[in-house]
């Protein structure tokens, strides 16, 4: 017979639930318009307001006291500094924001104590992988590339287990194609390639795909590779056949050919894209020659 710590469960129910809701709410997500985003921005709490009973001693992020659960008014932190924190039997999770900047790819990594199983979550992105003490890390691109955000929000909650965590996250401007930004999927943002290589362009959690294209005179042919980092796994998709090209191996290169049966002058139009099982963040160079 499996015994169930009731305590455990009530916070881990209560803790999905407001992931759930927070979906709707949180300033990683969709549909908000400026005018939200201004009035959300000017509820976040810049000090810890003291909400700890007598005889606790919680002291996340500094703050000097516990930080709230509540979505609504998380406390700012900064990138690129690490913080610690902790959950108890009576915290419902610990709110945080980052100031983001269109484009940015923000990664976040939670670290928890011993006989910890926490939960991360941003915009509508979760991680988790189950495991007590095992770190967990997170990271959203262009899901959030609006000009109308300019924070991002966290969400730590306890699974099982309370103690200690320590937090920190990271902010990387992305650089695809050389273009300073994100190659995303609308017309406006595709970059345009000339023959060359173009390094540490990004793929990742809320950025699965981005579009280039290469100008070709009459009977010419472009040929497309594009090399991932590491176990990383992606495929291409030629838009001139609707055909995409993916040899089903983490790290293996990718290689397509254009045809060469044109009579004017045209874009060649390309995507790389994340595989469905594999949408851990990764980078990947493209190779472009034109004959």
């Amino acid at each position: 017979m499996i015994k169930v710590n009731t305590k455990n469960l009530v916070t881990m129910v209560l803790f999905w639930v407001l992931i759930v809701g927070v979906v709707l709410i949180s300033g990683c997500g969709r549909g908000k318009s400026s005018q939200q985003e201004q009035a959300k921005e000017e509820s976040v709490s810049e000090t810890g307001e003291p909400s700890m009973q007598p005889g606790e001693k919680q002291n996340d992020a500094g703050s000097g006291s516990d930080v709230s659960g509540d979505l609504a008014s998380p406390y700012r932190i900064e990138a690129g500094t690490e913080y610690s924190g902790a959950l108890d039997e009576d915290d419902d999770g610990d709110a945080y924001t980052v100031n983001y900047n269109s484009g940015d790819v923000v990664c976040i990594k939670v670290i928890p104590g011993k006989g910890v199983d926490i939960a991360v979550m941003c915009a509508e992105f979760t991680a988790n992988d189950g495991v007590k003490g095992e770190e967990e890390n997170l990271c959203v691109g262009s899901d959030i590339d609006r000009k109308d955000i300019k924070r991002v929000d966290i969400l730590i909650g306890t699974v099982s287990g309370t103690g200690n965590y320590t937090l920190e996250v990271t902010k990387t401007s992305q650089n695809d194609g050389n273009s300073g930004g994100d190659a995303g999927t609308e017309d406006e943002n595709v970059i345009k390639l000339e023959p060359g290589t173009y390094s540490d362009c990004h793929l990742g959690y809320g950025d699965q795909s981005d579009n280039y294209k290469v100008s070709l005179e009459p009977g010419q042919t472009a040929t497309v590779k594009v090399i991932p980092a590491g176990n990383f796994d992606i495929s291409l998709w030629e838009w001139e056949s609707d055909s995409e090209c993916n040899s089903g191996l983490k790290g293996e290169e990718e290689t397509i050919v254009s045809k060469s049966e044109r009579n004017a002058t045209e874009s060649y139009r390309f995507s790389v894209n994340t595989v469905a099982e594999s949408r851990e963040p990764g980078t990947y160079k493209i190779e472009v020659s034109v004959k």
